[in-house]
């Protein structure tokens, strides 16, 4: 009778240390789940702020490479006369390609017809194209 009371007692001590073990293996599963969404939550943050900072930053450059070409226009529009001639136009326009990296070229175009290039080295055949019919023609280059 002692003795298997004394196996009923193991038995039942060994059922209880299967649980304690279940629940420590259970509970650290979760523990280390929860680690690894926090870390990943904040690896997806530093993601988005980075990208946020990237995006930022181009559209700056962007908006300030507009506000200076739209700047160039007006000073390219400033010597157009009213009749449509020009007054020192490739004078300006060569003083604007020598400083602004970004154009590489500035045409007058009234009515849709290239009327001047600057440079004209290179850019002969545009002179003369309406851009308004003959869109369609351009073979333009990357």
């Amino acid at each position: 009778m002692l003795g298997s009371l004394f196996s009923l007692s193991i038995g039942t001590l060994r059922t209880q240390e299967w649980k304690v073990g279940i629940f420590i293996f259970f509970l650290t599963a979760i523990l280390s789940g929860s680690v690894i969404w926090h870390l990943d939550g904040m690896r997806v943050n530093e993601i988005k702020h980075h990208i946020k900072d990237i995006s930022t930053e181009n559209a700056f450059r962007l908006h300030k490479d507009i506000d200076q070409i739209m700047a160039l226009s007006y000073t390219i529009a400033s010597t157009v006369q009213e009749d449509g001639s020009s007054k020192d136009f490739e004078f300006i326009a060569k003083k604007i390609i020598a400083h602004y990296p970004l154009i590489s070229e500035i045409a007058l175009v009234p009515d849709g017809i290239i009327k001047h290039v600057v440079p004209l080295e290179g850019n002969e055949k545009a002179v003369g194209f309406n851009l308004l019919t003959q869109l369609s023609h351009i073979d333009f280059e990357v």
